[in-house]
This record gives C-alpha cells, sequence and structure tokens, in this order.
C-alpha cells in the first residue's frame, strides 16, 4: 500500500505529559513497532510568547506523528493488533499502557498525510587533518 503517516492530536490531564511520553515510549511502541508501526515524534504544545497557543489551565496538548504502511495496516494495528504480532507480553504490555493512556486523555483527534517522506541521511563532514590530544 501507500505509506501514510498519522498525526493525533491530545489533550491530556494538566502535567501529564513526561508520564504519557514514558509510557508510549516503553509500552507501546515496542510491540508497535513489531507490527510494522514506526512512530516518528511526540511533542507537547509549548505556550511561548509571540504564539497563538493559549495555555489551558484544567489540560496539556501533544501531538503525536507516526507511519504506517497504508491505511489499511493502520485499520488493521487499531482493530486487531494481536491478529499481526500475537498477545503475548509485549501485547498485555501494550494494552496496560493504552488503557493508562486513555484515563490521561481528555480529547482526541487523528488526521493523515501522504506524500514521498524527505529523504535527506545524515552528511558527516570529512575529518580535519591533524593529530588531537585531549586537554588536562
Amino acid at each position: 500500500g501507500e505509506p501514510i503517516l498519522g498525526l493525533e492530536y491530545r489533550r491530556i490531564q494538566k502535567g501529564s505529559f513526561e508520564r504519557y511520553h514514558l509510557i508510549t515510549s516503553n509500552q507501546l511502541y515496542p510491540y508497535l513497532e513489531k507490527i510494522g508501526v514506526r512512530p516518528v515524534g511526540q511533542w507537547q504544545v509549548l505556550y511561548l510568547p509571540n504564539s497563538i497557543a493559549e495555555e489551558n489551565s484544567d489540560y496539556d496538548e501533544l501531538y503525536t506523528l507516526t507511519r504506517y504502511a497504508s491505511f489499511e495496516h493502520y485499520q488493521a494495528v487499531r482493530s486487531d493488533p494481536a491478529a499481526i504480532g500475537g498477545d503475548g507480553p509485549d501485547y498485555q504490555r501494550m494494552r496496560s499502557g493504552m488503557k493508562t493512556l486513555g484515563d490521561l486523555s481528555l480529547q482526541n483527534s487523528t488526521e493523515f498525510l501522504r506524500g514521498p517522506l524527505y529523504g535527506s541521511p545524515p552528511v558527516y563532514a570529512p575529518p580535519e587533518p591533524g593529530n588531537y590530544r585531549l586537554a588536562p
């Protein structure tokens, strides 16, 4: 299929971003990566001067960007992930993490993006010639 990106927006309990992020990284992604889901990143909305974002005293906001092999892959992951990757201990940890994240979430929505990813691998400059030593 055609790869897609899922851009998920969430409102979560105030002050819970670090916990949310750790649960996502440690409990969800190990299993999701096993079944072909590729996390791109997860970010908390910042409320900085000169920004149109306005802080709310009741919730924080976050965005999560995730890559799927196709829309059908996304649907299969959402409907029955155990059919893809089994229901072992990593699946059980993911399910437990999803329940906790559901309890921390107040509202969420997902939009889908498509198109080629920017193909720019890291480029390293050649080393400078010379002899180097560590400073004392």
